[in-house]
């Protein structure tokens, strides 16, 4: 064992590069390799540099900057505008329907009988008026509904009940106008037998009357309100039928008077369709719109208004009188129509057009920028003895059209 020689290890590995030494190896290698970039660095230039450029690869300009910005602000604007009002339309209905429909609530019942009462007055402030016929009622019935926000409130609202030296009773609500806070209102409902002939006046300072009463249920109806929704339709009056209003809204619809129909409304909206009346009809309106369809008036139909539109159409009486200061007044006559009519407008517009079934009949007298008079003969076919009619419309500062045509033509125009 001591004598044997010693034999070193064969290397088990070989330079891949023959002729260089390690130590050359190592220096070429950090002399000329280039140094390692960084990813994260290239993800942020590219981050930065497509922030920066649009689609073409060039910056955006500051007023794109500026019009992005404004958008987004207008775009949150719009949703917490959108929030906000929802939240607020929730809270108002919330609030209008129990105020509307309070918890608390009372309720009295008056029964009469029709010989026993000629005449019946209501009053209310704040609350709704209902007149109707019934045909198998036997009595006249009277239920007075009251509404409050609180109990307390409620026991405030009185109802007072007077004799009145003609004959019949006067019942007057006392309690405060409408508020939002009290939400204090009353509700009247009357119901008439048919035939009764009773006389009813009915006031009230913030309210709503609706009266369906038919075949004579009614003789004299009396209506007198300060701000008010007034309805009036399928009725049939023995007397006469008078309206005032200082601002609000009065339609009468399918309704026949046996005496005289006036109506006074200082602002807002009056429509009459399908009325006859045995007497006269007057109605003033101050300011606002009105609108006459197929209305008879046997004995005549005045109408005056200072700043209002007003149209006509189908107009059966004697005698027109129709007069608008500042607006329009636009009257249609029918065919058959035989008489006399003139048009005055100092300082407006006047235009007279006949229809296919006048033609000839109308002859014009004079025809100047103020005045436009003239006639319509009677139909040589028509065999009639009633007098000549009379169409008198005026305006001040105001357009005139009168016209002269079928009504079965326009028929389905004015009924919507």
């Amino acid at each position: 064992m001591s004598n044997a020689a010693y034999t070193p290890l064969s290397p088990v590995y070989k330079s891949l590069k023959e002729g260089k030494s390690d130590d050359e190896e190592i220096a070429l290698e950090e002399i000329g390799s280039p140094k390692p970039s960084s990813d994260s660095s290239d993800e942020c230039c590219e981050s930065k540099k497509e922030k920066s450029c649009g689609k073409n690869g060039k910056k955006r300009s500051v007023g794109a900057r500026i019009c992005r910005c404004i958008g987004m602000t207008v775009l949150v604007g719009i949703c917490l505008w959108m929030i906000t009002g929802a939240a607020m339309l929730t809270y108002v209905g919330a609030k209008a329907h129990r105020c509307l429909h309070p918890r608390h609530s009372s309720s009295q019942e008056f029964t009469w009988v029709p010989s026993s009462l000629p005449t019946l007055e209501l009053g209310v402030v704040s609350g709704t008026l209902n007149v109707r016929s019934c045909p198998k009622a036997k009595n006249v019935t009277l239920t007075v509904r009251t509404y409050a926000g609180t109990e307390e409130l409620l026991n405030t609202m009185v109802l007072q009940r007077d004799t009145l030296p003609v004959g019949g009773e006067r019942l007057v609500l006392l309690a405060p106008s409408f508020d939002w806070s009290h939400c204090q209102r009353a509700v009247f409902d009357l119901v008439v037998p048919e035939n009764a002939g009773l006389d009813i006046k009915a006031q009230g300072l913030l309210a709503r009357v609706d009266v369906h009463a038919s075949k004579s249920a009614v003789r004299n109806l009396v209506i007198a309100t300060s701000v008010a929704q007034v309805d009036i339709h399928s009725s049939e009056l023995s007397g006469n039928l008078r309206i005032d209003s200082e601002l609000g809204m009065i339609r009468t619809r399918d309704v026949t008077v046996h005496g005289d129909v006036r109506t006074e409304l200082r602002v807002g909206y009056l429509e009459t369709r399908h009325i006859v009346t045995q007497g006269t009809l007057s109605t003033t309106l101050r300011i606002g719109c009105a609108k006459f369809m197929q209305v008879e008036a046997q004995k005549g139909f005045t109408h005056s208004s200072e700043l209002a539109h007003v149209s006509m159409w189908n107009i059966k009486t004697p005698a027109l009188t129709s007069r608008v200061d500042y607006g329009a007044l636009t009257v249609t006559i029918a065919s058959e129509f035989a008489g006399h009519f003139i048009s005055r407008s100092p300082y407006g517009f006047l235009q007279v057009t006949r229809g296919n079934a006048v033609g000839s009949r109308l002859v014009l007298a004079q025809e100047t920028l103020a005045l436009i008079e003239g006639s319509v003969k009677a139909d040589a076919h028509t065999v009639s003895s009633t007098p000549e009619k009379t169409v008198t419309l005026d305006a001040v500062y105001g357009r005139v059209d009168l016209s002269f045509d079928d009504t079965k033509n326009e028929r389905s125009h004015w009924h919507h």
